[in-house]
């Protein structure tokens, strides 16, 4: 093979690699999360003040009858891209990687250092008592009870480009459905003489994965969507599905 073809073959072969961006969901622990994305925090709660729920959440009977509205929660003080983190169903292990620019990260945590580059990983109190670590770096927030996590998303967050979300603003519930049967089935049979793993198993449900929710609020409609990990259709209660 002459010079230059092999040159441009190892080049289209690096080209992926030097062209792909991190995605910030990327930085979440290892194993199994549960976890809320909002691809857009501003753009979200918007469109959300606009749809159906948001009109009958500002409805002032329905206001009387259920009290003031709780704003945006957690998300509340973010523009962009924000995901909670609440562990791997075995421990809570809250966490949040969210978008913010280098002047919002020095106006929240005033000892942040004057350029707003990567800074060491600081130990701050936490909301509720104890502490919490957090850094920040190209233009993203990371704070969790796990010092090593956060010095993780650091040194990534330091060395690689972030891929900002595009499309229309949605808010993903993601829940690791196995762990969490799993923890029930054990706490069960602990309890019981029957056994709970063997109707699980019975039923097809020791075979689900995750459950992913999707909801998109719009002007006339909230769309919600739902997707169900299950590893055989054909077991349990899924055998009498249709699954087209």
């Amino acid at each position: 093979m002459p010079i230059w073809k092999r040159a441009l073959f190892l080049i289209l072969l690096a080209l992926p690699a030097a062209t792909r961006a991190l995605e910030r969901i990327e930085l979440l622990p290892p194993g199994p999360q549960t976890y809320v994305r909002i691809s857009n925090a501003t753009s979200f709660f918007s469109r959300l003040e606009r749809s159906p729920f948001g009109r009958l959440w500002h409805d002032p009977q329905f206001r009387a009858f259920m009290g003031q509205p709780a704003g945006s929660g957690p998300f509340a003080g973010f523009d962009g891209e924000v995901v909670l983190i609440y562990g791997d169903g075995k421990e809570a292990s809250p966490g949040v990687v969210a978008a913010m620019s280098a002047e919002a990260y020095r106006q929240r945590f005033p000892a942040t250092n004057e350029t707003g580059k990567a800074e060491a990983v600081r130990r701050v109190p936490a909301p509720g008592g104890g502490e919490r670590w957090q850094a920040f770096a190209n233009g993203t927030f990371v704070a969790g009870s796990d010092r090593e996590w956060v010095g993780q998303c650091l040194a990534r967050l330091e060395g690689e480009k972030i891929q900002e979300p595009t499309g229309p603003a949605l808010l993903d519930l993601h829940l690791p459905m196995r762990p969490l049967i799993d923890r029930w089935v054990k706490k069960m049979d602990a309890n019981t003489a029957t056994s709970t793993r063997a109707l699980i198993d019975a039923l097809g449900l020791g075979g689900i994965g995750d459950l992913l929710v999707t909801v998109e609020p719009g002007t006339k409609t909230m769309e919600i969507r739902a997707d169900l990990a299950v590893d055989d259709l054909s077991k349990g209660v899924f055998g009498l599905l249709d699954p087209r």
